[in-house]
């Protein structure tokens, strides 16, 4: 393979378009590029194939290019068959059981009496599921922009409108809070608390980070749980197609998260199993893309020295570039961070984006990076994020507003505030960038503008 000047120099040829900023180990961001340059059929015609695709240390870079080509294939696709993003729901429920019996294996399992080769076929069961599940992401996000951009013409409140399609579980955890606060009987109620932690253990996981979900997080959940009287509206119209597209892209976007969380979550046991085996540190494991891991099966021994691991920790590159993987560490690594997140943002008193969900808070903001600034957040604060998942929503219900960097009117942070009633702003692009822990701000969910009333 080329040095790594020329490798840069290729990446920065190409056009990107920077979507995500979140934290996490190399190995579940290689799965994830690699899933998203499977090609998916919108109809049998009509197919999506990503070839360049990035992540620059928390940055997740998408080509440019094909992202601007998504919306004529989408209404290509919607000509040929309006429903056709019905049969993609179909196939993620298909893949959800196979989640099931995957994660139901897992907990079952006892690794200590397993050999080599056994771990090893469960972690390609592994890497193949997550594979099947976020291949999808690609057309999620620029799917619900789509139809929301269309549905505009029909002068739509797409606020009341925006919901999944399917009940997610996220929904599901919800409902088994409200049947726990209404239980009177003691016994009853410890019983349905600890078969609600059981359940819902892996939502403060993700990208093979994990955090533990605890009884004094459910109790503090109980405490805050507010009702709030559902907004939503079927679809009956010339437009409905559109509709359900848009919610169809809701749920896609939002159950991928779900499921690639539970299976990051319920992993860790093998996970741990095959970086002893490997002789390496569990953080060290995640840090090895997954056909390093299968070479270093091969080889009985981890084929990545401790020193580039290291470097690892500190920032990587990861990405399929025409359709070859590539990992960059080190100063190239930083060059390419540098490069990537040039931002001005002197002076600067307001900030615009999209309104998820409507209202006003003055409020303290707290920028919440990833799960080691949880516990920053105080109830009636600013929660500021580049995006939220579900392993978010502890927080998000103690929070006065919500403003995000990413995402529109169906983007995680959206779909729960509008559950939660509480303000949000998402798709500001430059929230995290402009805004520091302490400012005192104005977050007007009515207008979509956040006003820095003083900083910090």
């Amino acid at each position: 393979m080329e040095n790594s000047s020329e490798i840069i120099k290729e990446i920065k040829k190409k056009l990107w378009e920077n979507r995500v900023q979140r934290t996490g180990f190399l190995q579940s961001k290689a799965i994830i590029n690699i899933a998203e340059t499977q090609p998916v059929y919108l109809t049998p015609e009509i197919r999506i194939k990503c070839r360049n695709i990035l992540w620059v240390k928390e940055s997740n870079l998408y080509d440019e290019k094909l992202m601007e080509s998504l919306p004529k294939k989408f209404e290509l696709a919607f000509k040929k068959n309006k429903k056709w993003p019905s049969r993609i729901i179909k196939e993620i429920d298909k893949y959800t059981k196979e989640k099931d019996a995957f994660i139901q294996e897992m907990r079952n399992a006892n690794w200590l009496g397993k050999i080599i080769q056994q771990k090893q076929v469960y972690l390609e069961k592994y890497i193949d599921l997550l594979i099947k599940i976020q291949k999808y992401y690609i057309i999620a996000v620029p799917l619900t922009d789509y139809c929301e951009f269309e549905l505009k013409k029909y002068n739509k409140n797409l606020l009341i409108y925006a919901t999944p399609i399917r009940q997610l579980d996220i929904d599901k955890m919800n409902s088994s809070l409200w049947r726990i606060k209404k239980e009177r009987d003691y016994n009853k109620r410890e019983f349905l608390i600890k078969t609600h932690l059981d359940k819902y253990a892996w939502i403060k996981t993700a990208y093979n980070i994990i955090e533990d979900y605890t009884i004094n997080d459910i109790r503090k959940e109980l405490e805050e749980l507010k009702y709030v009287k559902s907004k939503q509206k079927n679809a009956k119209r010339e437009d409905s197609f559109l509709l359900d597209g848009l919610r169809a892209g809701i749920y896609l976007r939002n159950r991928m998260k779900e499921l690639s969380q539970q299976l990051w979550y319920y992993f860790e046991k093998l996970g741990n199993a095959i970086a002893e085996e490997l002789s390496l540190g569990r953080e060290e494991f995640y840090q090895l893309s997954p056909s390093e891991v299968l070479k270093s099966f091969k080889k009985n021994r981890c084929v990545v020295s401790k020193r580039e691991i290291n470097r690892r920790h500190y920032g990587f590159v990861h990405g399929i570039i025409n359709n070859r993987e590539i990992i960059l560490t080190g100063k190239s690594c930083q060059d390419l961070y540098k490069y990537y997140n040039k931002f001005l943002a002197n002076s600067v008193q307001e900030i615009k984006g999209s309104v998820a969900c409507s209202g006003r808070k003055v409020g303290i903001v707290k920028i919440i990076s990833n799960k080691d600034s949880f516990n920053k957040l105080r109830e009636g604060e600013i929660l500021v994020a580049s995006m939220t998942t579900p392993d978010f929503v502890v927080i998000m219900k103690m929070a006065g507003a919500i403003v995000t960097d990413e995402g529109g009117l169906s983007c995680h942070a959206a779909i729960v505030s509008r559950e939660l009633n509480v303000p949000c702003i998402t798709g500001t692009k430059v929230g995290t960038k402009i805004l520091k822990d302490g400012d005192l701000v104005e977050v007007d969910a009515d207008k979509g503008v956040i006003k820095i009333l003083k900083q910090n």
